[in-house]
């Protein structure tokens, strides 16, 4: 006690000098938070009271396996009840053992928590009232008993006693009775996988040290885990089931006892749940994931070396060898930080947390044929992606999206594509080769993709806009003082006289959707006096003037970022809000600055792409709040406001000159002049033929006589060519009238 009175004392006479050299750090190594440091000390978030943080050392077998992966504070922070104290200072590496939660109620999924008189063998808690140790939410107590003074973090996720599960071992926590054998490890050892479907998976109930379960991948490791020694008595040589690559995680004596690296695995160690965070499997080359014994576990068949062998779902996307055909690792990134077998893509479940395994990047264009998928959850049939057709690979279990005969083949290489039987092909546009900025895997795109002001394939955008003879629209700050305000175009000195002109200029502090964040400086810019029209801005001129209140006719399109946005900006750096709001921001010239639009689906785009006209997310949602934008009702392209009912089609479904859009508003798209010589020219032709077919209707009755030709059929035609007369003669009448009105 009296090494940490004296540790404190230091602390508190470095909190109060007042010559404290303190700045913005980044902290942490695969995603990074900045802090303000004083010296070794670091400052509370949104306060002035210093701390310090160490690792603990005073656990040698903790810290042999896990160094720098517990730490140690002198204080906790008040008023700081998501703990962004303790983002940044563990390590990435860590999340072996402290896992992911993914806990909103916590920015970091740690937290502090200060014991009294309580200790325990693993040491992820400290004893102490003052010394305070980091613990991870996922294996807090969740005894039913709050154990830390400061928080109640430890009890939050704690189910009743009557609806629980006991994990017994060091920490005895409880879990939901709902969370046994979800093939999920929700206890710590493992416990809730250890026997499901009457099948046992490593060793039950053997008085073991951190506990009764001692999870497969321990078993017959040559390292005693219980206390009868019976972890390893179970491995008789008779028992063998194969022999596979030893994984990473294994007890200390296992080379001495296994020499040339070949590990004999045995009937409970196959299929086992891995363990969270560590990804332990048994064996390094999947061979422990194939023929279970129990159905619920197998994900699919697969030839393996010729014979037909069953995979768990535990095998997938681990790049295993072990299907011949490598299906098992037919696998993509459906959203930052979730891979997923490409089975589960578009089955309307969100296996993804952002939901990215269902969004349109996959499930644009999902065929009308149904199929029993591979792997599939249920064995229903249901639609799949179009790309899946003829890709080589067998995704329906009968095939039927590899049989020539069902799809519609069109085109020829390099533009081969298929659809439904039956369906038409339709012309596609060939995006030329080795373009930097070709998005297009394919190497084409339907002509619907084209000239929507993406550049979806190269730089046919740019074409489009030359051969429409758009105006160029301007949507980024061409003007940065990297010492001195930004100026906005109405105040540059190149404009000098314009400015003074039109209104004089104001300095504007710019802090957008966020109040102040530590760290990132309040940008200063420099626009107009007065109000003015924002019609005619895009982009960055358009965020800045109608975020700082500069604009008489828009509203700030801008929203908060949180921390779970931004799945497409890699190497992240968080900060923390005034309203304690956590948040992304980047660094640019020596300062950070928060210059971010979340997406609806977690993308973020920069200022310049908001409000521009262009579909820069993906979903419009960076379209959306745009006061300077027509949407086209149908062609799904953005025009500028003021490009609406001024006489030229904009919208390629012509909705920005016709409907109700423009009613009564609509400028003429033919001049006065040329409609009246047409409407005029037109009307006394009709006229003139219709009084020579009736002329030579007449001379042809009287050219045969000898015909009978009733009174009916003569009163017919004298009224077609009178009433037709009469209606051409209104219509010149009608058109003159409007031409005289507009």
């Amino acid at each position: 006690m009296k090494n940490e009175l004296i540790f404190f004392t230091i602390a508190t006479i470095v909190q109060h000098c007042t010559n404290l050299d303190c700045r913005i750090v980044e902290v942490g190594d695969k995603k990074r938070y900045l802090k303000e440091q004083c010296g070794s000390l670091f400052k509370c978030p949104l306060s002035d009271e210093l701390y310090s943080v160490e690792p603990y050392r005073d656990d040698p077998a903790w810290n042999k396996f896990s160094p720098n992966c517990t730490l140690k504070y002198d204080k906790i922070c008040k008023n700081d009840s998501k703990f962004y104290q303790v983002c940044g200072h563990i390590e990435s590496r860590c999340n072996a053992n402290y896992g992911d939660t993914n806990d909103r109620d916590l920015f970091c999924q740690t937290y502090i928590c200060q014991h009294i008189d309580r200790i325990y063998k693993f040491s992820m808690t400290f004893k102490g009232k003052i010394l305070s140790g980091l613990v991870n939410s996922r294996y807090a107590d969740s005894n039913g008993e709050y154990t830390c003074l400061n928080s109640q973090v430890d009890e939050r996720n704690s189910p009743k006693i009557e609806d629980s599960y006991v994990c017994k071992g060091e920490l005895e926590t409880l879990v939901g009775k709902d969370k046994v054998c979800d093939l999920k490890c929700d206890c710590y050892r493992c416990n809730d996988e250890s026997f499901c479907n009457n099948q046992t998976y490593g060793i039950k109930s053997c008085n073991a040290t951190f506990g009764e379960h001692v999870h497969a991948m321990y078993m017959c490791d040559g390292y005693q885990q219980c206390s009868n020694d019976m972890d390893e008595l179970v491995c008789n040589e008779e028992d063998i089931i194969r022999n596979c690559t030893p994984g990473d995680v294994h007890g200390p004596d296992f080379y001495n006892r296994f020499p040339t690296n070949i590990r004999p695995i045995y009937s409970h160690q196959i299929c086992a749940v891995p363990r969270l965070g560590l990804y332990a499997y048994t064996c390094k080359d999947g061979l422990d994931q194939i023929n279970c014994t129990d159905s619920e576990r197998i994900a699919f068949t697969c030839n393996m070396n010729g014979y037909p062998t069953s995979l768990s779902i535990f095998a997938l996307c681990m790049g295993f060898e072990l299907c011949d055909d490598g299906y098992q690792n037919q696998c993509m990134v459906a959203e930052k930080g979730c891979t997923i077998h490409k089975s589960f893509l578009c089955d309307g479940v969100n296996d993804c947390p952002k939901g990215g395994d269902e969004s349109e990047i996959f499930c644009a264009t999902l065929s009308n044929t149904t199929c029993i998928r591979t792997i599939s959850r249920d064995n229903q049939p249901m639609s799949f992606p179009m790309s899946w057709v003829k890709d080589g690979k067998l995704d329906c279990f009968d095939g039927i999206d590899e049989n020539e005969t069902q799809w519609e083949k069109c085109g020829n290489d390099p533009v081969t594509r298929y659809d439904e039987e039956g369906t038409d092909c339709h012309d596609v546009f060939l995006c030329s080769t080795g373009g930097i900025e070709s998005l297009v895997i394919d190497g084409f795109v339907e002509l619907q993709d084209l000239c929507d002001r993406v550049e979806s394939c190269g730089m046919e955008d740019k074409i489009c806009a030359s051969a429409r003879n758009s105006p160029e629209i301007y949507n980024q700050i061409t003007y940065f003082d990297p010492i001195g305000p930004l100026k906005l175009m109405h105040c540059l000195d190149g404009l000098r006289n314009l400015r003074f002109q039109k209104c004089p200029c104001r300095e504007i502090t710019f802090k957008g959707p966020h109040k102040d964040i530590l760290g990132v400086s309040a940008l200063t810019i420099v626009g107009p006096l007065d109000k003015e029209s924002c019609a005619n801005t895009f982009g960055e001129l358009y965020v800045y003037l109608s975020c700082s209140s500069s604009c008489s006719d828009t509203t700030c399109p801008l929203k908060p970022v949180g921390p779970d946005d931004c799945t497409n900006v890699e190497n992240q750096v968080l900060s923390i809000s005034l309203d304690y709001q956590l948040t992304i921001v980047q660094k640019r010239k020596g300062s950070y600055y928060s210059p971010y639009f979340p997406c609806k689906n977690h993308k973020c785009v920069t200022f310049s792409k908001v409000c521009d006209l262009k579909n820069d997310c993906g979903d419009n949602s960076d379209e959306e709040n745009c006061s300077n934008n027509f949407y086209c009702n149908t062609s799904g392209e953005f025009i500028p406001k003021t490009s609406i009912c001024d006489g030229k089609f904009d919208c390629r479904d012509y909705s920005d000159e016709c409907g109700e859009v423009c009613s009564g508003q609509s400028k003429r798209l033919i001049p006065n002049k040329y409609f009246a010589a047409f409407s005029w020219t037109s009307g006394i032709l009709a006229l003139l033929l219709n009084a020579f077919t009736m002329t030579t209707t007449l001379l042809s009755i009287k050219r045969y006589e000898s015909v009978k030709i009733s009174c009916d059929e003569i009163r017919s035609t004298v009224w077609i060519f009178s009433g037709s007369s009469i209606l051409e003669l209104h219509l010149l009448r009608h058109n003159n009238y409007l031409l005289l009105r507009y």
